[in-house]
């Protein structure tokens, strides 16, 4: 599951951010991310913003993963395999690259 979730951050981050970002103008920083609770990775969107209700926020952010299925279906092989080559995806400690490598 954890390379999955990877995955698809890998592929569909870009999209998040020119969508709701760029396009949709729905907050300052928005994107999507994976983390840890209690031993279950889970895969979350965010969307900062003034100027809209939390509840607004929720709406288009569902709209819009609606959306995901159909753009995963059209992605093809050769992007699939640049993707894959760029992921941060975890070692055989289930820990992302970005982790192991943190001098802190």
């Amino acid at each position: 599951m954890t390379v999955f979730l990877h995955l698809l951050k890998a592929i569909i981050v870009e999209k998040v951010f020119c969508d709701l970002r760029l396009k949709k103008w729905l907050g300052y920083r928005v994107g999507c991310d994976i983390y840890n609770l209690h031993e279950t990775k889970r895969f979350y969107f965010y969307v900062v913003s003034p100027d809209y209700k939390p509840k607004d926020l929720l709406m288009k952010i569902h709209v819009f993963i609606a959306t995901i299925p159909d753009y995963l279906a059209d992605v093809d092989h050769e992007t699939f395999k640049h993707l894959r080559r760029g992921a941060d995806l975890p070692d055989e400690s289930c820990m992302s690259q970005e982790l192991v490598h943190d001098n802190m």
